[in-house]
């Protein structure tokens, strides 16, 4: 998580990859 919150401060595209159900969406909404 301490990556997410770095990137979250950066007006990026950050590419979000894993298998289903491994909480890609909630990482997603976090960092947007």
């Amino acid at each position: 998580m301490e990556k997410v919150k770095k990137v979250a401060a950066f007006p990026t595209s950050v590419p979000i990859t894993g298998d289903s159900g491994t909480g890609k969406e909630v990482l997603a909404n976090y960092i947007h």
